[in-house]
């Protein structure tokens, strides 16, 4: 089905002279053809941690989270 797919995380930035980083909430909405919630969350995940404006360093929430959500819009006809 179509989902509306919500994620907020934590994302790292780094500070190029300290090489310390900080962290900022970020949220990643997207709308997905997908069979599952599961699916949604690892698609999002792969996308996140394969982006390569994403620090690797940057938390995720997990699944359970209520910081994620995948909300079913329509059935898949």
């Amino acid at each position: 089905g179509l989902y509306d797919v919500t994620m907020t995380f934590r994302r790292a930035i780094v500070n190029p002279e300290t090489r310390k980083c900080s962290f900022v909430e970020e949220t990643f909405e997207a709308e997905m053809l997908a069979q599952s919630q599961r699916q949604c969350f690892d698609v999002v995940m792969e996308h996140l941690k394969n982006h390569p404006d994403v620090d690797p360093r940057s938390q995720y929430p997990s699944i359970r989270s209520s910081n994620f959500s995948a909300t079913l819009v329509s059935e898949q006809q």
